[in-house]
Formats: structure tokens, C-alpha cells, sequence
């Protein structure tokens, strides 16, 4: 088994400043979390990964923000296929109870409701990821909770409706 060839390491005035910042500055791979003092090129010692020197923002981590996006994700694939699922059902069916016309409106809608969420979110990460991070949990939070509520409040209202 050969090893993938490595890239080779850039070469740009961010190479020196990068080398200068770990010569004074304890820091770790952001791979393998080996110390970086004392490193003469681009690269750590221990993995092999290239490094190089960025911009960061606290607020950049993507957690909340993904979960909000599998929220509406998990809740669309799962409306969308219960909708198709029952779109076949009818079509195939020479009879169709009224009430299933009826639910599979619901799952129809529910899914258009969730794939609007979805894309709204996905547009909206520059704009997301300007709160703060407490806010961004708590908006992620509120959605992962509305989404789970919805679904289930109409779950519990479809099993009320076949026990009737």
C-alpha cells in the first residue's frame, strides 16, 4: 500500500509568520494536538499535516448551525418519503379513503415546511454565525425542539385519528 503523494508546502509570506508564531507561541497541530514549537516547516512532525496560518472567530464553530440544518434535514427526508410512500398508495389504490387524501396533504406540506427551513437556514449561515454563540445554540435548540414538537403532535394526532 503506497502513501498518497503530499502536497507540497505553500510558500507565501504566511509560511514565515507562521513559523515566526510557533517559535514564540505554544501551539498544537489542530490535527493530532502534537506541539508545534520549534517547527521549521509547514508541516507537523508527528501526522504530516500542512499547516497553515488563518483568521478565526469564536463564533465560527458550526455545531449549532448543523444541528439546525439536520433538524430540518432528518424531518424533510422523513416527510418525504412517507408523502411518496402514500402519493404511490393512491395511485395505485382504486379507492381512497378521504382521510388519506387528507394525511398525505399533511406529510406534503410538512415536507415543502421543511425543506423552506432547510433552505432558509443553509442561505443564512454568514448571517447565523454573527451571534453569538449562546444565540446560535439557543435558535438551533428552539428548532431541533419545534421540528421534534410538530412531528410529534401530528404523530400523536394520526394515532388518535386510526383509534377512532
Amino acid at each position: 500500500m503506497t502513501e498518497p503523494p503530499q502536497s507540497t508546502p505553500s510558500t507565501n509570506n504566511g509560511t514565515r509568520h507562521l513559523l515566526a508564531f510557533v517559535a514564540e507561541w505554544p501551539a498544537e497541530c489542530p490535527v493530532c494536538d502534537y506541539s508545534l514549537r520549534g517547527l521549521t516547516q509547514p508541516r507537523c512532525p508527528e501526522c504530516g499535516a500542512e499547516l497553515e496560518l488563518r483568521v478565526g472567530s469564536p463564533r465560527l464553530h458550526v455545531g449549532a448551525w448543523a444541528l439546525a440544518i439536520v433538524s430540518f434535514a432528518l424531518a424533510l427526508g422523513f416527510d418525504g418519503v412517507v408523502s411518496l410512500i402514500m402519493l404511490i398508495a393512491i395511485a395505485t389504490s382504486p379507492n381512497i379513503p378521504w382521510i388519506a387524501l387528507g394525511i398525505c396533504s399533511l406529510f406534503l406540506l410538512l415536507a415543502t415546511s421543511m425543506a423552506t427551513g432547510l433552505l432558509v437556514v443553509a442561505r443564512n449561515r454568514p448571517r447565523w454565525t454573527r451571534r453569538p454563540t449562546r444565540t446560535q445554540w439557543t435558535h438551533a435548540i428552539a428548532v431541533f425542539l419545534t421540528v421534534g414538537m410538530i412531528h410529534a403532535l401530528i404523530g400523536l394526532g394520526w394515532m388518535s385519528l386510526w383509534a377512532w
